[in-house]
């Protein structure tokens, strides 16, 4: 054509982006999200272990600091990457250790529900999760100090029947009196 100059148009310096180049060598988009947000890739366009951002705690626990739900345990919304709505620890184990079987939980072992340092994650069954939190005693059960007839949960009042369970000792002997003098009455 007449009249037009060739111009070198220069591609946008980011990977993948074949924009034309407006601004430091970045197209407009890029330049913006660099300007706005200190980083030329958007959030969403990011690799999904840098949602996973954390603080190192005195423990040596990585906690996560996005959004975490009401336990506590930290929650991972990346949509592109397939991931809505999932535990933190459960996208942390599968990007820095491997996949997870669909019959196993991961389990911390730090008992810390915002913790996603792969040294503190374990694979195991639902049933190995729950004799865990009973063996360390973080069952809602073991907040209780009192039985519901008021007695306290000590030891020299305390029954321990098998899978974890307790039970008040002054309860159990007041049934086992109970049922004794009601069979001895019909005789």
């Amino acid at each position: 054509m007449e009249g037009v100059a060739s111009v070198d148009m220069k591609h946008c310096s980011v990977d993948g982006c074949d924009r034309t180049a407006k601004a430091k060598g970045m197209c407009n988009r890029h330049y913006e999200n660099q300007r706005l947000r200190g980083s030329a890739v958007p959030v969403k366009e990011r690799p999904l272990v840098d949602r996973l951002t954390y603080k190192v705690t005195g423990t040596g626990c990585w906690e996560f600091t996005g959004k975490v739900n009401d336990r506590g345990y930290g929650i991972v919304h990346a949509a592109v990457h397939g991931v809505e709505g999932e535990r933190a620890h459960r996208v942390a184990y599968r990007e820095w250790v491997g996949e997870i079987p669909d019959d196993m939980v991961v389990m911390h072992q730090c008992d810390n529900p915002p913790c996603i340092n792969p040294e503190h994650l374990k694979l195991g069954t639902h049933a190995d999760n729950m004799a865990d939190m009973v063996a360390k005693r973080r069952h809602w059960a073991h907040s209780k100090t009192h039985c519901p007839n008021g007695h306290p949960y000590t030891e020299e009042n305390t029954y321990r029947p098998g899978r974890g369970g307790r039970e008040c000792l002054t309860c159990k002997r007041e049934r086992g009196n109970k049922y004794t003098r009601k069979t001895r009455s019909r005789t």
